[in-house]
């Protein structure tokens, strides 16, 4: 799930930060002053949606990851009962 996650986020970033800026170099000949308000606005508005989309997918990443995590030490605990038994000897 993490290497998902990593392989995906340079899409998003990608797809966020080359449209808009990419526009306004190609069309910069061709643009009204209010056109530019308006790349703004709409760079603005990619950006939160790339925050949003990416807290979710971090988000749900880190529940995998603790999860995992749950499941190794439920393993283990289930595996080695005798080595929990000398450990709370000790």
């Amino acid at each position: 799930m993490t290497e998902t996650y990593r392989r995906t986020t340079w899409i998003r970033f990608t797809l966020v930060f080359f449209p808009v800026p990419f526009m306004l170099v190609l069309l910069r000949l061709e643009l009204e002053s209010w056109h530019y308000y308006l790349a703004g606005a709409a760079y603005l508005g990619f950006s939160a949606l790339l925050y949003s989309l990416d807290s979710r997918a971090s988000d749900k990443c880190d529940e995998a990851v603790r999860a995992a995590d749950r499941a190794r030490q439920a393993y283990e605990l289930a595996a080695h009962p005798s080595q929990r038994r000398m450990a709370s000897s000790c």
